[in-house]
């Protein structure tokens, strides 16, 4: 199991999708368009 960051921004606990995407093994591009293509299927508050 790799060690995901946790960054604190705005007083809130965040992971950025650079690091999600090195967590599934692919680039932030193609995470962020798997993310928009399926927006249904993540709750409101996975992203801002």
């Amino acid at each position: 199991m790799q060690d995901i960051p946790i960054h604190t921004i705005r007083k809130q606990k965040d992971i950025l999708d650079a690091d999600l995407a090195n967590l599934y093994g692919t680039t932030t591009k193609v995470f962020n368009q798997a993310v928009k293509r399926n927006e249904a299927r993540f709750p409101m508050d996975f992203r801002f």
